[in-house]
């Protein structure tokens, strides 16, 4: 019944390989998400910060915006692995577990890995250029290391990519109707 309700959404379905794709997601994801407590950290420091001795910092709001990225960049992959991503479920749902998997299948063929690739390209463009030019922020105050966030970028495309193909191991495994193991 869980299979033709969403293939894929629970990490103990599927093919082998899908399975162990989805569970290295969900463990980056998971250690991911503690930066949410550490956003949360920082936004108090801040604010408490500013209210009590009316000390602000430039490197701790781009903290913020650095660890708030991460954590939802991240966090897509996630969303495919746990079948929680956005599409047009009020049409999907009246759909056969077939006629679904050939959706997943072909729109993560053609739009999800074309983008991950070219977004891992010049993500990783970018994180080489920043590394070698020692880019930092704009402001005086502002964090150094800018290669470091933008390596997110190709990492968390790499990481989407794979829960992709995971999505479409499952999605083949349904169209070819084979047994789940």
């Amino acid at each position: 019944m869980a299979q033709q309700e969403s293939q894929g959404s629970t990490l103990s379905e599927g093919p082998r390989i899908s399975q162990w794709i989805d569970r290295f997601v969900v463990w980056v994801s998971s250690a991911a998400a503690w930066l949410n407590v550490v956003l949360v950290v920082v936004i108090l420091a801040q604010v408490i910060l500013r209210y009590t001795i009316g000390w602000t910092s430039t490197a701790m709001e781009e903290l913020q915006w650095h660890l708030y990225g991460t954590a939802a960049f991240i966090a897509v992959a996630y969303a495919v692995v746990k079948d929680a991503h956005v599409r047009l479920d009020l049409f999907f749902r009246k759909m056969s577990p077939r006629t679904k998997a050939w959706v997943d299948l072909l729109s993560i063929s053609i739009l999800l890995l074309p983008m991950c690739v070219v977004m891992s390209i010049h993500g990783a463009k970018m994180v080489e250029m920043a590394f070698r030019i020692g880019e930092s922020s704009p402001s005086p105050m502002g964090m150094s290391y800018r290669w470091a966030i933008k390596a997110v970028i190709p990492f968390s495309m790499a990481l989407y990519g794979s829960a992709g193909i995971s999505r479409m191991i499952r999605s083949a495994a349904v169209i070819m109707d084979r047994k789940v193991r």
